[in-house]
């Protein structure tokens, strides 16, 4: 495993020995920006030991993009192994993990604001995709995800309000633009 984040008994969370020192160094070496070094310092230390054992991410175009992926598949595995834990899991997605999705995704005010108006089961699945820090448009991506997610779900006529998620995107961004996407006729599909 790369800069000597391999398993090891110092990362033992039982015994609690070394592991803030391994973390800043692993946040350090690793060149995480604030907002995921944040993130990853507030989980549990179960959590942070399965990030870092996952090896170096100074390969990564972005690694403060794949760290957010370990903390994702971190608690997911955890959730997944403590019986206990799987129980209290409810159907609504705690608004610190749609605000935390919004901020490392960087999202415009429209797609973050709509994605927060979505229904607890649309969150999830959009969620659930994961990261779309790759992609040309991270905002308009999730747009199109709200919509298949609703669409999955068969909730694509059932709406809180009677503008789109489409629409409340574009009229928070101030309208469109002459050529962009949001001139084109809506047809339901990304």
């Amino acid at each position: 495993l790369g800069a000597g984040f391999g398993p090891s008994p110092s990362l033992d969370p039982a015994r609690g020995c070394g592991g803030n020192q391994l973390l800043e160094r692993f946040i350090a070496d690793n060149r995480l920006d604030e907002s995921s070094s944040r993130l990853l310092r507030a989980e549990t230390p179960e959590v942070q030991n399965a990030v870092m054992e996952r090896g170096s991410l100074v390969d990564c175009r972005n690694p403060s993009s794949a760290v957010m992926g370990r903390i994702r598949d971190a608690k997911m595995v955890v959730r997944n192994s403590n019986p206990r834990a799987g129980a209290i899991v409810s159907a609504e997605l705690p608004t610190n993990e749609v605000e935390r999705f919004i901020v490392e995704n960087h999202l415009d005010t429209g797609a973050g604001r709509a994605l927060k108006d979505e229904d607890p089961d649309v969150q999830r699945v959009v969620i659930e995709r994961g990261g779309v820090l790759d992609c040309t448009n991270p905002s308009a991506s999730v747009m199109a995800r709200i919509n298949d997610a609703k669409a999955s779900l068969g909730l694509a006529k059932r709406s809180t309000s009677s503008a789109s998620a489409s629409e409340v995107f574009f009229a928070a961004e101030g309208g469109a633009s002459q050529g962009s996407a949001a001139t084109r006729p809506s047809t339901g599909e990304p």
